[in-house]
Formats: structure tokens, sequence, C-alpha cells
């Protein structure tokens, strides 16, 4: 389902903060299973992410790095993982009017 018809069928209450370019699936792609694992890990631990993230190795942390900010740059963070399945929320306006992330201004990123 694309993001128009999300928004035209009232899927989304609001428009989001940035118009996405890529859906986090498409996102993760191959790396899907480190992430999950990766995440489910964090979810039942007692540590900060900083802390967790330290014991990982250099490879995977690369991973979640390029993964996380591409999807930080489409407008979509707090990754989980629900019912197996990888869920982030979405950065959302109260505004019709839509921005891409490169349109977005210094000023207007502090306020996110």
């Amino acid at each position: 389902m694309t993001l128009n018809e999300q928004i035209g069928g009232g899927l989304l209450n609001k428009p989001p903060l940035i118009i996405p370019e890529k859906m986090p699936e498409e996102i993760i792609g191959d790396a899907r299973e480190t992430v999950r694992t990766v995440l489910m890990g964090y979810q039942k631990s007692t540590h900060n992410w900083d802390d967790y993230a330290k014991k990982l190795d250099f490879p995977t942390r690369a991973i979640l790095e390029k993964v996380f900010f591409e999807c930080r740059c489409n407008g979509f963070f707090n990754p989980r993982v629900q019912d197996d399945s990888i869920t982030f929320q979405q950065a959302v306006k109260m505004t019709n009017k839509l921005k891409r992330f490169s349109e977005l201004t210094p000023a207007m990123m502090r306020e996110i």
C-alpha cells in the first residue's frame, strides 16, 4: 500500500512530517533478521541502547547505523519488534503542507 493510499484511505490520521522516499521494509531489506534479532535482544535487556550497542560487533553496528539513519531520514524512528515483525513510529504533523527531508531547514529540524 502506498503512502497516498494510506492517507486517502484514512489509515493515517495525520500526514507524515517527512514524506518517505522509502518505507522501512525496503530500507531494511536483507538485514531483516539481523535487525530483528538485535532489537529483540535489546527489548529483553535492562540496558540503555548505548550500553547494549557497545556489546555488538562492528559489522552488526554498521548495518544498524545505516538502516536506522536511513529510516530516520524517511521519518521513521523508535523501532520495535512486535509479533515477530519490526515496527516503527512515524513522525507526523498537524498541517497538510508536506515537505521532503531535503527541504527541511535547520530551524525546522530543531522543532522535530
